[in-house]
Formats: structure tokens, C-alpha cells, sequence
């Protein structure tokens, strides 16, 4: 450019309404022949960055330009701070070549354009190093989001339940990582998706709600209210005891039929009561008519029931025989056999022996004991027959007696054939002397 387009062109408006930093122009071969840097901040012309003198090679990329509407445009890392720049050929007004040289436009990406860019964006955005702290929890993630040689894809993570947050890295003009873009975004959708989420469980909950308490009413008017009735029935005739009492039977549905089914397991079991009430009375008449006594007695010999038969034979009641045990029934020296004679029934199941028991009014009588070991509910027991053989005794006493009499008899009766027959002989004896006849 001449001294005429650089006083009338780039002057510091121009740099202010464009709002950039940096105006260069270079030569096809990328010597720069003018350039400009000017602050924006503080209004004043400045020194142009030493790096697009210095680092001829980096910058000559810049002026690469191969056709008329070509154009270079990136971020440059420069010792300043990041510069967005973009650089087009030098050509003619009607836009033909051939191609002269480059024109370069840079602008610092500094706070201020961090903020003006939020501001449009509506939107936190802030721009970040790769040796900014605020990224080294980070970085590694944000940098993996890329193909092997395509574009990185943004890093999205959300911070807490109201705000996400985007970062966006991106290359230089040479394809290095030159910064991170991080943006700060309110969940709206999210939070309008909790929000309409926590609406309708609010409303299907008060639907529920309003469903179960209607369902309810419902149930309590038609099935609650009898079911109380009837197990209010149940608790009284349980309280009564008395099994004839029935149950009302109301309707045609699942609860009459119950109520019904109640009651024919209530008639079912009073005939089974009655049954075996008739069966009680049955064996117990038998259980008093046997002339033998049965005691029924624990292991230790306490007496648990007794027979009329036991009554008579003891001499004592049955009240007084229920108060006693089987020891105050014998001798004193029979008791002592107890434990071993249980201990065998235990063992064996049933033994028998002949002893000696005791009535009330202390007479001493002969008795045959059959004892028998059984089971009721878990616990044993002894099953006693006494039988008193005081009559058998005396018989067989007086049995023994007459055998013994007869024996005498039969003893003086074959000493006198004997003797007979001793006495015929000698009368022989003498007759055949006498030369007579014998007369034996």
C-alpha cells in the first residue's frame, strides 16, 4: 500500500470499527512490507507482535495463497495472548488476479471479547489454555473427544442438577491444540422435564390417592363393614364357647359363603364333639366297670386318675388317691424297688410282677402288677393294673392243704396194703408148714 491508502485507510477508526488488533500486509513471498498493531483497550497505537518477523516460516503459511478467493484463517499462539487471524490475496477490484500478496486481519481473543461473545451467545463462555489449571481435572477427557485426524467434538458433563457445561477445543493455523472454550449452560430442558416429571407424580400420585381412598369407602361400605360384623360374631362365639351358636348368613357372595362355610365347620365339629364326647362317656364306663384298679401314674409315681376299682381295693376315695402316689400304696420296703422297676418297664415296655400292696386302714394284701410304659402328648407314663389276688392265695393255700392230706392218706393207706400183704405171706408160710393148703 502507499502512503495515500495508509493515511486515508488504516487509521485508528478503522481499527475501531473493525474492532482488531493487528492489519498486515505481505509480499507473495511473504516479506511483510506494512503492518499495524493497535490496542483496542487502551486506544493507542502499539508494537506489532515480533513473531510474524521472527518466525518467517510459521508466517509465510499464512501467505500461502493459491487463488483469488483462497483464504487463510485460525488462531495463532503468539507471546501476547491468542490471536484469531485471516489473511486473503491481493488482487484486483474486479477480483482477478494475478495474486500480489496478502492482506492479514488478526484480533486478540482477550476478556473483553470473551465477554462481548458471552453476552451475544447468551451464555458463560470462557476461553482456557491447555496449562490452565481450571482444566487439568479435565483435560485429558476433552482432548480424547476426537477421531484419529478429524476435528475434536465437544466434552458436555454436567455439573449439577441446574447447570452443564460444554468444552470445545480447538487447533491453531498449524493444527496444534491452541485453547479450550468452556460454556456454562442452565438445564433448562432437563430441569423442565424434572419439573413436568415431578408434575405428573404429583398428580398420578394424587390420582392414586383419590382412587385407593374411593376404593376403600367402596370396599369398608360392601366388604369391610360385614367382615367386622362377622368377626365380631367369631370373637363372641370364641368368647361363649358354645359351638351351637351360628353365624348370619346375609346375601349371596364371597362373604356369606364364608359365613356359610363357618358354619358348617361349626356343626361339622360339634359332631365330632358329640362324637367323641359319646366315646369319652363309652370308655370311661368301661374304664370304671373293669374289676381290675388301673392307676395312670407319672414316671415318679404320682397318681394321675384311678378307676372305681382302685377306690374299693385302697380303701381310700378317689380324691385322696389323686393327692397320693404309688408309694404310699405299698410297703415301705416295696417303694424302694420303684426306680428299678420303672426304669425296666421304660426299657422293656411292659413288665409284671407279684407284690404286696397296702389299704388304707394298713392291711397288707398280695396283688399281680402288670405295668405298661406309654405316651400322651410328648410324655410318658405308667399304665398300672393291680389285681388283688388275696382269694387266688387262699385258695391256692388251701389247695396245697388237702394235697397235703391226701398225700398223708395215700401214705397210711399203701403202708397198710403193705403190711396186709406181709401178714398173708407168713400165714402161707405156716400153712404150707402144716402141710395144709394156702389159703393166699
Amino acid at each position: 500500500p502507499n502512503d495515500k491508502f495508509i493515511k486515508s485507510n488504516l487509521v485508528d477508526l478503522t481499527f475501531k470499527n473493525l474492532k482488531i488488533n493487528l492489519i498486515l500486509f505481505a509480499h507473495i513471498d511473504g516479506k511483510i512490507i506494512y503492518a499495524k498493531s493497535y490496542d483496542l483497550t487502551a486506544s493507542r497505537e502499539v508494537a506489532v507482535p515480533p513473531w510474524f518477523k521472527e518466525n518467517r516460516a510459521g508466517a509465510s503459511r499464512l501467505f500461502d495463497l493459491r487463488g483469488t478467493d483462497s483464504a487463510t484463517r485460525g488462531f495463532i499462539n503468539l507471546p501476547e495472548g491468542l490471536m484469531l487471524v485471516v489473511s486473503r490475496p491481493v488482487i484486483r477490484s474486479n477480483g482477478t488476479g494475478p495474486i500480489k500478496g496478502a492482506v492479514l486481519f488478526g484480533k486478540f481473543i482477550d476478556r473483553n471479547e470473551i465477554n462481548r461473545l458471552s453476552a451475544s451467545v447468551g451464555l458463560t463462555v470462557e476461553a482456557f489454555g491447555l496449562k490452565d489449571p481450571a482444566l487439568a481435572d479435565h483435560l485429558n477427557q476433552i482432548l480424547s473427544q476426537r477421531s484419529a485426524a478429524g476435528p475434536y467434538q465437544p466434552y458436555i458433563r454436567p455439573v449439577s442438577g441446574t447447570m452443564v457445561e460444554a468444552y470445545q477445543p480447538v487447533r491453531d493455523i498449524f493444527g496444534d491444540p491452541a485453547l479450550v472454550f468452556r460454556i456454562s449452560s442452565p438445564r433448562t430442558i432437563y430441569n423442565q422435564g424434572q419439573t413436568a416429571l415431578l408434575t405428573f407424580s404429583l398428580i398420578f400420585f394424587l390420582f392414586m390417592l383419590t382412587t385407593i381412598v374411593a376404593i376403600v369407602i367402596v370396599i369398608e361400605r360392601t366388604m369391610l363393614s360385614r367382615l367386622m360384623k362377622m368377626s365380631a360374631e367369631v370373637r363372641a362365639l370364641g368368647r361363649s364357647g358354645n359351638i351351637k351358636t351360628r353365624l348370619k348368613v346375609e346375601g349371596k357372595d364371597e362373604i356369606s359363603n364364608l359365613s356359610g362355610s363357618m358354619n358348617n365347620m361349626l356343626e361339622a365339629i360339634g359332631s365330632a364333639q358329640s362324637d367323641f364326647t359319646e366315646s369319652e362317656k363309652k370308655f370311661q364306663k368301661l374304664f370304671e366297670s373293669i374289676p381290675e384298679a388301673i392307676f395312670l401314674e407319672t414316671l415318679e409315681g404320682k397318681i394321675i386318675d384311678c378307676n372305681l376299682s382302685a377306690v374299693n381295693m385302697s380303701g381310700y376315695s378317689k380324691e385322696e388317691l389323686l393327692r397320693l402316689s404309688a408309694a404310699n400304696l405299698v410297703p415301705g420296703d416295696v417303694s424302694g424297688e420303684f426306680p428299678r422297676l420303672i426304669e425296666t418297664t421304660v426299657t422293656l415296655g411292659s413288665s409284671s410282677l407279684e407284690a404286696f400292696n397296702r389299704r388304707k386302714n394298713g392291711e397288707v394284701f398280695p396283688v399281680d402288677v402288670t405295668m405298661v410304659a406309654i405316651e400322651m402328648k410328648g410324655v410318658k407314663y405308667m399304665l398300672v393294673v393291680v389285681r388283688d389276688v388275696t382269694d387266688k392265695k387262699r385258695i391256692e393255700k388251701e389247695f396245697k392243704e388237702r394235697v397235703s392230706e391226701l398225700e398223708k392218706f395215700q401214705k397210711l393207706t399203701i403202708d397198710r396194703e403193705l403190711k396186709m400183704i406181709e401178714l398173708e405171706k407168713e400165714v402161707n408160710a405156716l400153712l404150707a408148714e402144716l402141710g395144709r393148703e394156702r389159703k393166699y
